[in-house]
């Protein structure tokens, strides 16, 4: 119950902060004059890794700094996997030209993935130990997941 009050405080002062509020309108895409409703994503991460208003504030800085490198690399990845499987399936497939594509495929994969890593990073160094280690926790979940139908089908999971 104190933990729930507490979460509903931190999230009205972020949703109240000038900065934070124009930071989270920009990220959730609403409107100046609107109220913000943090998607639940948001709200389930926020309250499992008891997030504070800077914390979460952070976030949402981090987010909008990266995300559009982000998007712009998938977008980039997704056209040269449709040139690249335009040349595979031409009648003459040029060697070189694959390799290029693949070369370059790999190169915005890797730079996707150093900004998603680094952006993680920043913020889980704002973490205290008890949060590092509840997101550790979710790191480990997910490396388990591709598991569990094995475990369902074994009947040791409902």
């Amino acid at each position: 119950m104190r933990r729930r009050l507490l979460f509903s405080i931190v999230m009205t002062l972020v949703l109240v902060g000038s900065s934070a509020l124009s930071a989270q309108q920009r990220v959730f895409g609403v409107e100046e004059g609107e109220e913000v409703q943090p998607p639940l994503p948001v709200r389930v991460v926020a309250e499992f890794l008891a997030l504070s208003e800077e914390q979460l504030s952070l976030w949402v800085e981090l987010r909008e700094e990266t995300q559009p490198q982000l998007e712009m690399l998938g977008h980039e990845v997704k056209a040269l996997e449709h040139r690249l499987q335009e040349e595979l399936e031409s009648e003459e497939p040029a060697a070189p030209m694959i390799g290029v594509l693949v070369l370059e495929i790999r190169a915005r994969r890797a730079q996707f993935e150093t900004i998603f890593r680094t952006r993680a990073e920043d913020f889980a160094e704002a973490l205290d130990d008890e949060q590092r280690e509840r997101l550790f926790l979710i790191h480990r979940a997910a490396q388990l997941q591709p598991l569990l139908p094995a475990f369902r089908q074994f009947g040791l999971l409902p």
